[in-house]
């Protein structure tokens, strides 16, 4: 019989815990599993083929990493919902890499983890009838209105909504080195600074577009959830400023935002206005049609940092950098230089004020301490 590489190290790490190995890698993960629209239908079925959970979106389901004695699990998570393409996504599992330390200092641990604890997908109408979630809207007044800053990489994983943390993000990420970003943001959007919320979208190296999208989603629907976005007003504006790894995070929160406000019965009409500064795989972005004609992107072409690659450019989307600028200084200089400098949103303003995507409130703006 021919063994695999690994079985020794597998016998021994089971003689070693007392044939625990086995049961504790037979525990189960929870996987949020939500789709724009929302209320799909979700079934999802192990590698035999049985059937091991259906629900609709947004949602939540308990699955088993194991298989048996150091088999590992996999799964295919079916979206359907009439009007839109039924869609099909795979969802591994794969070795834990702290198994055998936390086993061996006498924790307990499962040999095996999935490889992601979020999905979150878009889902193609059949039809060209679909109701966008963001067409615009008439806001005959302010209320209800908010701006959403969310950064890239930077101060570990945190989302912590305690005002020391959102101080620093706020001091030393957005006005690190331009101190007046987030002020000529809200003074050119007519909103009140007390009213901003900033979110930490930094999520771990080598992540994908699809992983930090999804993540936001749920963050968008805790939000409005917890109360800290008011959704529950006749009409809703967000603006949510972006940039680098925080643009596909930002976009997830718009949509989750969106959908839990239909979910709580808010009778909303959710108007989202999209800035994205320095793009962080554009390629891996899903945004829908609404969103698109709401967004302004700006990106210097010389943007092309290996840590944060790769960059560019969203197709469809408004781009204010139409004449592929080059920053000063290459990489991650040009990457910052977004938020760093003022000719970004500059060029931001000037392409609205032609074209007039966004919706801006007729609050007058306060700045805050």
């Amino acid at each position: 019989m021919k063994f695999s590489s690994r079985f020794p190290f597998f016998l021994a790490i089971l003689l070693l815990s007392g044939g625990c190995a086995s049961m504790v890698g037979r525990s189960s993960h929870p996987v949020a599993i939500g789709s724009t629209p929302l209320g799909a239908k979700v079934i999802v079925t192990n590698k035999k083929g049985s059937e091991v959970y259906q629900g609709t979106t947004p949602t939540v389901v308990n699955l088993r990493s194991g298989a048996g004695l150091f088999a590992k699990e996999s799964y295919q998570v079916k979206l359907s919902k009439d009007g839109f393409e039924e869609k099909i996504v795979p969802l591994e599992c794969k070795l834990n890499e702290w198994f055998a330390g936390t086993i061996l200092a006498g924790g307990t641990s499962t040999v095996f983890k999935l490889k992601t604890g979020v999905i979150h997908e878009h889902l193609s109408a059949t039809t060209s009838t679909e109701s966008m979630n963001t067409n615009p809207v008439s806001l005959p007044d302010s209320s209800g209105n908010d701006v959403i800053f969310v950064n890239g990489f930077r101060f570990g994983f945190s989302r912590s909504r305690a005002p020391r943390f959102q101080k620093k993000l706020r001091d030393k990420y957005w006005n690190n080195v331009n101190h007046g970003f987030t002020h000529e943001v809200n003074q050119y959007f007519n909103e009140n600074e007390n009213e901003n919320h900033f979110v930490n979208g930094s999520f771990w190296k080598g992540s994908m577009a699809k992983d930090r999208e999804a993540a936001g989603y749920f963050k968008g629907m805790k939000m409005v959830k917890s109360g800290e976005i008011q959704a529950s007003k006749k009409n809703n504006l967000i603006t949510i400023v972006m940039h680098s790894q925080g643009n596909a995070y930002g976009v997830g929160i718009a949509d989750g935002i969106i959908d839990q406000a239909k979910i709580q019965g808010a009778n909303a009409n959710v108007l989202v206005n999209l800035v994205f500064l320095s793009v962080h795989q554009p390629g891996g972005l899903k945004i829908n049609e609404g969103m698109k004609r709401h967004g302004i992107q700006f990106t210097y072409l010389n943007d092309n940092a290996k840590i944060v690659s790769p960059m560019g450019k969203m197709p469809e989307v408004e781009d204010a950098n139409f004449e592929n600028q080059n920053w000063k200084e290459q990489g991650l200089k040009a990457h910052s230089a977004t938020v760093d400098d003022t000719i970004a949103f500059e060029a931001i303003k000037k392409i609205n004020d032609e074209k007039k995507i966004f919706t801006i409130s007729n609050k007058v703006s306060a700045k805050v301490n």
